[in-house]
């Protein structure tokens, strides 16, 4: 019988929330009595094991514009090569990192068949002008205020972006800046 049927038949109604409410409470159980294999920094702890980064050895690219440039008509044929296919193959339920996942012992053959199909579509949007890519990007100058804090300068004024702070505990990486870790 249907979740509505057993709802409106006054026979039927009072197991049918007795056994829902069960299975609500073991789920509720289960899942509070899972252990996290994840251990947790306090924040003030993960905030003293920020990334330390050698500024003075460090030489950034500047890039060639501050300020907005808007991207209109792009060739799709140049987006192509940037395309992640991880959350493609996660959202067919094929879990592993691309392009390993095609050789995988499990999913490989059918992973192989569904890139190969998405291809073939792919080629034919490109060809056939499905889709118009447009795209806006922004670059300002930027700076940390020594905590958990990125500002902003743009010329309406400052905008400070927040940001959350890693309390994952994690092994010990040696780092002198974001981009190469030794």
């Amino acid at each position: 019988m249907t979740v509505v049927g057993s709802l409106l038949s006054p026979e039927q109604k009072p197991d049918f929330l007795s056994s829902l409410s069960k299975e609500y409470t073991r789920l509720k159980d289960d899942f509070t009595n899972k252990k996290s294999a994840k251990q947790y920094l306090s924040f003030a702890k993960a905030q003293e094991n920020k990334v330390k980064i050698d500024w003075a050895g460090f030489k950034p690219v500047a890039p060639t514009f501050t300020g907005v440039r808007a991207f209109d008509n792009q060739d799709l044929a140049d987006i192509v090569p940037y395309i992640d296919w991880g959350p493609f193959f996660i959202a067919w339920e094929l879990h592993g990192k691309f392009p390993q996942i095609l050789e995988d012992e499990k999913v490989g053959e059918v992973a192989k068949k569904l890139y190969n199909d998405a291809q073939d579509l792919l080629r034919q949007i490109v060809k056939e002008k499905w889709l118009r890519p447009r795209a806006v990007i922004g670059f300002w100058p930027a700076n940390s205020d020594g905590k958990d804090t990125i500002v902003v300068h743009t010329p309406a004024g400052d905008v400070r972006l927040e940001c959350l702070r890693q309390q994952i505990k994690k092994a010990p990486v040696n780092r002198i800046s974001p981009w190469l870790t030794l």
